[in-house]
């Protein structure tokens, strides 16, 4: 089920912040990853890495995921197909 391979992907993002395993999560991003966070700060791919994973800047001690929601959209021309 969708859901639940979403789950697993999140998961596996928390874990590799929390451990702090740069080569974990690397590998979970896509290369064209774009992260804004609650301040308006954009990060791509190697900066979240570094600021979330490597610096120390933030550490987590734990990410909690809950009420995981998943719809699929319908594929539109413009959109790349899943």
């Amino acid at each position: 089920m969708i859901v639940d391979e979403v789950r697993q992907i999140i998961e596996a993002k928390a874990d590799a912040l929390i451990r702090r395993t740069a080569d974990d999560l690397a590998a979970l991003l896509h290369p064209d990853f774009v992260y804004v966070n609650a301040g308006g700060t954009a990060f791509d791919k190697a900066g979240y890495i570094d600021t979330y994973c490597i610096s120390g800047k933030v550490v987590f001690a734990e990410q909690q995921i809950s009420d995981l929601n998943v719809n699929l959209l319908p594929v539109l021309p413009w959109r790349p197909s899943l």
